[in-house]
């Protein structure tokens, strides 16, 4: 007889990320020129930036420990951008285990409120070490991917523009995004699960918003 409580801990850390695309080409620099107020005239180039900052810099879920198969956990984070180029983020959150997982069998996933997949809002990718494998029933991995398909566009302390920096999402120009998302463990986990402890970390992927029109999915996820 299977006993149903399973005990499950989970660490979290969350990474608070800056990322200013420059030095891979991704991103066009912008300029801010003044005339000073003498004979000869100057002036003074500076770069822009882009600033993603965490409202919080730890997750909180509503269940971080002794998770019963089944059982789901809430967590959520807001992203703001406090830089001066309008930016467009994109969210990847990992979940790596200290034991091997597997699909459609023992594992922490994520979900939606209801215990539904998600793959119409993000897509996943599974690794074993380093390697990425086919998400096929039964294969094994330690750490799964999940990307954001979607992305939502910050606008920056400069770049403020009700018609360029509109969120395609939701329509209106905003300077921060909040996401909720659910972790479950799979309720075909069984005993020899026990006790496994997983890490749920949140990356968030910026790119200049202007001039750098579809950019942001050539960003690597797997790379996170």
């Amino acid at each position: 007889m299977i006993d149903r409580k399973v005990k499950r801990s989970i660490m979290i850390r969350a990474l608070a990320v800056m990322l200013v695309i420059l030095a891979a080409g991704l991103v066009s620099t912008g300029a801010i020129a003044y005339w000073t107020d003498s004979i000869n005239t100057t002036s003074t180039v500076e770069t822009l930036d882009i600033g993603i900052e965490y409202e919080d810099d730890q997750l909180s879920l509503s269940k971080a420990s002794a998770f019963l198969p089944g059982e789901i956990s809430e967590f959520s984070f807001k992203v703001m951008n406090v830089g001066s180029i309008s930016a467009d983020i994109k969210p990847v959150i990992t979940v790596i285990s200290d034991v091997p997982m597997s699909v459609g069998g023992s594992e922490y996933k994520l979900c939606d409120e209801d215990g539904n997949d998600v793959g119409d809002e993000y897509e996943a990718a599974y690794f074993n070490g380093e390697e990425e494998v086919e998400a096929q029933q039964g294969t094994e991995y330690d750490k799964v991917i999940y990307t954001r398909k979607t992305y939502n566009t910050l606008y920056g302390s400069v770049h403020k523009d009700e018609t360029l920096d509109k969120d395609n999402e939701s329509g209106s120009l905003i300077n921060e995004k909040q996401f909720t998302c659910h972790l479950m463990l799979s309720e075909a986990s069984d005993n020899s699960f026990m006790n496994v402890t997983a890490e749920v970390s949140v990356d968030t992927y910026a790119i200049q918003h202007r001039y750098s029109e579809g950019a942001i999915n050539e960003m690597a996820p797997g790379q996170a």
